[in-house]
């Protein structure tokens, strides 16, 4: 079990940085298609 939390510790930032780097892809791809 230790060694699962342990990658799950791992992992879950990971997804999370990956998620907010879409999200501001997003909010800049309509910056500049506002612009």
């Amino acid at each position: 079990e230790s060694s699962v939390a342990a990658a799950t510790s791992q992992i879950r930032p990971a997804l999370t940085v990956d998620n907010s780097r879409r999200a501001e892809d997003r909010l800049i791809g309509r910056l500049r298609r506002e612009k």
